[in-house]
């Protein structure tokens, strides 16, 4: 019989190895050149339960900025360590309180989150 356990949002099988198992709940966002905002406070999944990981996914390129508002895609070298950062993936959201979403051009983004 193989072994399979939950750890957290992984899913650990013997057979497999490592995939995340289905988020709590999942946003999606319209991107265009305009940033949109998201406080994570704001953010619960269906039974009203605060994530602790969240997932991005898209069909284009986005940035993000943590920790703050208003995005947007970088026109120039950025070397103050101040970049947002391009298509990040899975994150854990202890320390993080917001973050901001722009892309270049019309692009979905769906956000899942894992509580």
């Amino acid at each position: 019989m193989a072994l399979s356990t939950a750890i957290n949002m992984m899913q650990v099988d013997e057979t497999k190895g490592f995939s995340l198992v289905p988020p709590t709940s999942t946003n999606n966002y319209l991107l265009s050149p305009t940033a949109i905002d998201v406080t994570i406070a704001d953010i619960t999944d269906v039974n009203g339960v605060k994530p602790n990981y969240m997932n991005f996914s898209a069909n284009g390129d986005f940035y993000v900025k943590w920790n703050g508002t208003g995005a947007a895609v970088p026109a120039a070298n950025i070397l103050t360590g101040a970049s947002p950062e391009l298509n990040p993936g899975l994150r854990v959201i202890s320390g993080i309180t917001s973050f901001s979403v722009v892309a270049p051009t019309a692009t979905n983004l769906t956000v899942n989150f894992y509580s």
